[in-house]
């Protein structure tokens, strides 16, 4: 089963009594905090959840693996989520 942030945003609104528009509201508030800290090059740590976190790729030449060529790779950041034992604990339990 996929979640959308719809779905996403309809969970919140039956738990807290919100309307769904207010609860888009605050999910994208949510949204928008992690991307900018993340932008800004913070980590970003949630109890029982995980962290969400950027990491530096090296740059350098590297092979291309179906034609052997050797092309230069630009350095880059990207964005990485390592969960919480509590979650992964949890999420092994419901097999």
């Amino acid at each position: 089963m996929e979640l959308y942030k719809e779905d996403i945003a309809r969970v919140v609104s039956v738990e807290t009594g919100e309307s769904i528009t207010a609860s888009k509201v605050m999910l994208d508030a949510v949204l928008n905090a992690i991307e900018m800290s993340l932008v800004g090059g913070h980590k970003i740590t949630l109890r029982r959840f995980g962290v969400f976190e950027i990491r530096a790729k090296k740059g350098g030449l590297k092979r291309n693996p179906r034609t052997n060529a050797r092309c230069f790779v630009r350095p880059s950041r990207r964005p990485h989520f390592r969960s919480s034992n509590y979650l992964k604990k949890l999420i092994d339990k419901t097999k």
